[in-house]
């Protein structure tokens, strides 16, 4: 009985609910200031995973750096930014000094393949908060 039993467990591993975390949800720092993004994934076997910026006022949003693995992570195309793939399911984005130009949203997504990416939708801030400040903002609404 043990051998169905665990068949029908490896059979039910791929129906397990994937969850991506990104923290901290909101931050911002002072120009010049450390800038420290982390984006966790629960429940995918090795995930590719991405970070992404939408510019504030701007639609669209612009590929910051992937990963296909632990230690694989490709050049962020932000300056000064790097990437940190330390184990399959962390991915973190880091900047020792924040500019103006870094101010945005930031969104960290996972898929199973380059073809289908899985993340979060977030609320833009407004513009008042980021002319004095880079807003970095990886999850959530910033504060009004």
């Amino acid at each position: 009985m043990l051998i169905p039993l665990t068949l029908l467990i490896l059979h039910l591993l791929p129906c397990l609910p994937q969850t991506i975390t990104q923290t901290p949800q909101i931050l911002i720092v002072p120009l010049g200031g450390a800038v420290s993004l982390n984006c966790s994934v629960v429940g995918a076997s090795d995930p590719y995973m991405y970070w992404y910026k939408q510019d504030l006022h701007q639609g669209g949003l612009k590929l910051v750096v992937f990963s296909f693995g632990k230690d694989s992570a490709e050049e962020p195309t932000i300056p000064d930014f790097k990437a940190n793939r330390g184990s399959q399911s962390d991915f973190s984005l880091s900047s020792e000094k924040a500019k103006a130009t870094d101010c945005g949203i930031y969104y960290c997504a996972w898929s199973h393949t380059g073809a289908r990416v899985q993340g979060g939708a977030l609320q833009k801030p407004s513009q008042a908060q980021c002319t004095e400040w880079p807003l970095l903002a990886p999850y959530g609404t910033a504060p009004h």
